[in-house]
This record gives structure tokens, C-alpha cells and sequence, in this order.
């Protein structure tokens, strides 16, 4: 009796390893499969993928050590969070390069710091640059300048690979603590500068363009912008079309108004209203273009950062009533509150409307 059980276990197990092994030889995602020929992989299946593997596998330099800890830890935190995914975290001098056609990878670092990325990067659309990177017809030089995308893995087209690389590691973390994760996955590639994302697209996924740079789809939010008007205090910058010219003027002329009352009811100095830098408004023609570019979508907000404030102008929505501006030269001018309410208030009350 023993024996017959035994006998039948043995039965059981080689027949499990039978499928298996026809599933991988018959799976239309293992390697063997894959020809210079062969369709490449969807979207879709790249991510199914994916998940059958059980989670991504991130990659990021051991070099600078300092950054090394804040990629661990910060990846370390997004695995606490994410209760159904998996994140495989592994330095790049401990990742086995032998197994990495075999499993779904994020590389995660510098142009020159990530070890692994130098065994791709030749079947990339990303070129490394002695002071930067080349993507899309343009060369990236800046200090905070980073490039993602999101592909099948070269040295197998059915795994997928992510890569955001750059020319900073300390900007590249910059970006992952600060920037807004629904941008961080805006698209199959993106650039970044300063903080913020200014180009991003799709590449097709089937047929005989899939996954050709030249024939994706591209947005460059760059090529909106058109410097309108400037006077002593205020840059102002359209992001769209342009409203008509008298009403820029005018625009203008409002603006140094209120900020002369503004400094007027502060009695605030001169040398003191001298030394601030001018301050850029961006005038947004819809909010889906705003929210890509600064993630905010609200009708208007000020960037205190970057001394900027971006509001709407549309038929509709228009936000041009100096409450941001007044927050920005308030914050600059008596340093910012900390009670919300005193803050707003007294921004509203510099506004034409409660003048």
C-alpha cells in the first residue's frame, strides 16, 4: 500500500513538470521564441508579463554610496505601500547579469552610474554623450536633465524594461520624491527638466512601426510656450494660443497696479521690492496641459520655487485676479505663514476685486 502511494506521488509530480514544460516551450513569451522577425509584444502583454513574473525587479547603482541608500530606501518605502505588487530591489553590482533577459527590469540611476545600463543602451533610442545623453533628436546636457522609457527588453523582446536615467542621480531622486507618480507614468518615454516633464509620447505597439521611435507619438509641451510681455515686475508667458495683444497690455498694466498698492499698504522699501526676481505668469489655454506640466490643474497656484504662478485663460476660466501673485511677493516680502487662513486672507484682500 505503501509503495502504490508512493508510486502514484511519483506519477503526480512528473506529470506537473510535463505541463510546465510544455507551457514554456509553447509560451509565446519565452525567449527561444523570440527572432529578429518575430512581432514584438504589446503593451498589454508586457505588462500580463509582468505580473505572471511576479513584480518588477529594480536595478539601481551602488556608486555614489549616498544616493545608493536613498534609491534603497525610497524603493524600500514603495514596497510597503504596494500590498499587490512586488518590488525585487537590488544594487547593480549584485543583480545576475546572466538572468536579465529572463525577468522584467527597471533600471533606475544615472548614465554613469548604473552599471547594467551600458549592456543596453546600444539597442536603445537613448545615446550616452561624454557630457549627457542624446533622445529624439535632441542633446541633453543639464545637470537635472533625465529621460524614462518603457520597453521591450532587448536581449528579450517579451520582458519588459523601464529606464529612467539622466544626468544626476541626486536629480533623478529629486524627481522620484518630489514629482506627482501619475506623471511619472504619463508614457512609454518621457523627458524630464528642472523637475518637470516637457516631452513625453506612445510608441505604436503592433504592426510593422511598433515600437519605433520615428513613428510614435509625440508631445512636446516646450512648444507652447511664447514669451508675450515683459515689464520691471512680471514675465508674462503664454502657454497655447495667444489672447489678443490689447489685452496683454492691459494685463500688464493691472498687474503693476496692484503689486504698487500691494507695496504701498505693506510699506514695504524699495531696495526691499528691488531685490526680488521678476516674477514669470503663465497664462494656460486649457487645464490638461497645466496639469501635465506642473500638476496642478487648479484654476490658478503659485510655484514659490520657481517664482512662478500658472493660471487659466479661457473663454470660460480666467484666473488673473492677482491672488496668486499676491501670495508669491507676500511669501518673498513677510516670509511665509503658517496659519493657512491668515495667508489667504490677507492674498485676498490685495486683489483688485477687494481693493
Amino acid at each position: 500500500m505503501r509503495a502504490k502511494f508512493f508510486l502514484s506521488l511519483g506519477l503526480v509530480v512528473i506529470l506537473i513538470l510535463f505541463i510546465n514544460f510544455s507551457f514554456q516551450e509553447n509560451s509565446p513569451y519565452q525567449l527561444k521564441q523570440t527572432t529578429n522577425d518575430s512581432p514584438k509584444p504589446t503593451r498589454r502583454q508586457l505588462r500580463d508579463s509582468m505580473f505572471r513574473s511576479g513584480g518588477m525587479h529594480v536595478v539601481y547603482p551602488a556608486n555614489p554610496e549616498e544616493c545608493a541608500v536613498r534609491y534603497r530606501d525610497y524603493y524600500t518605502q514603495q514596497q510597503r505601500r504596494a500590498r499587490w505588487f512586488r518590488w525585487h530591489v537590488w544594487r547593480d553590482v549584485e543583480f545576475p547579469t546572466d538572468s536579465l533577459h529572463l525577468k522584467p527590469v527597471s533600471l533606475i540611476g544615472a548614465i554613469n552610474s548604473n552599471q547594467i545600463l551600458p549592456r543596453l543602451l546600444p539597442d536603445l533610442p537613448i545615446k550616452r554623450l561624454h557630457n549627457g545623453f542624446h533622445f529624439h533628436g535632441q542633446d541633453y546636457t543639464g545637470a537635472d536633465d533625465m529621460v524614462y522609457l518603457s520597453f521591450p527588453n532587448p536581449q528579450n523582446p517579451t520582458q519588459l524594461l523601464n529606464v529612467l536615467t539622466g544626468n544626476s542621480d541626486e536629480a533623478i531622486l529629486d524627481f522620484l520624491h518630489n514629482s506627482p507618480r501619475r506623471l511619472r507614468q504619463i508614457g512609454d518615454y518621457y523627458v524630464a527638466q528642472q523637475g518637470r516633464v516637457v516631452l513625453f509620447g506612445f510608441f505604436q505597439d503592433a504592426g510593422k512601426a511598433a515600437w519605433k521611435l520615428e513613428a510614435a507619438k509625440t508631445y512636446d509641451l516646450r512648444a507652447t510656450v511664447k514669451p508675450v510681455k515683459t515689464t520691471e515686475h512680471f514675465a508674462f508667458v503664454v502657454r497655447g494660443k495667444n489672447p489678443p495683444a490689447a489685452e496683454i497690455e492691459k494685463l500688464a498694466a493691472r498687474y503693476e497696479e496692484n503689486l504698487a498698492n500691494l507695496v504701498k499698504r505693506l510699506a514695504v522699501a524699495n531696495e526691499k521690492l528691488a531685490a526680488l526676481p521678476r516674477l514669470t505668469v503663465h497664462l494656460w489655454d486649457n487645464a490638461e496641459e497645466k496639469g501635465l506640466l506642473t500638476g496642478n490643474t487648479d484654476l490658478r497656484h503659485v510655484d514659490q520655487a520657481r517664482n512662478e504662478t500658472h493660471w487659466l485663460w479661457t473663454d470660460d476660466l480666467r484666473g488673473g485676479d492677482f491672488l496668486a501673485e499676491a501670495k508669491w511677493y507676500l511669501a518673498k516680502l513677510l516670509g511665509e505663514k503658517k496659519n493657512w487662513a491668515l495667508e489667504e486672507g490677507l492674498a485676498v484682500a490685495m486683489t483688485a476685486p477687494w481693493r
